[in-house]
């Protein structure tokens, strides 16, 4: 098993980008089922300076993307747009 994080911050990402990858409160529960649909185990973090997924897997390559593809979703960004910043 590995453990998996996948995040940004104010060092690695614009306030536009962090702000679309914030995820609110109320938010927080719908997003994890998703989630674990690709880890065994989860956690999101998200304050006004990062966000950052944490995660249990066999497969980290693999996760990580399905990571990166659940985030850009969650923020409603074009594939690839994101991922520069994680």
């Amino acid at each position: 098993m590995h453990i998996l994080l996948v995040g940004l911050n104010h060092k690695t990402a614009p306030l536009e980008v962090r702000e679309r990858l914030a995820f609110p409160k109320e938010q927080m529960e719908a997003a994890l089922p998703s989630l674990l649909e690709s880890l065994g185990e989860a956690a999101i973090l998200s304050t006004c300076n990062r966000t950052e997924v944490y995660g249990v897997t066999e497969d980290p390559d693999g996760a990580g993307r399905q990571v990166m593809n659940f985030l850009e979703s969650h923020s409603g960004s074009p594939s690839g747009t994101v991922s520069p910043y994680l």
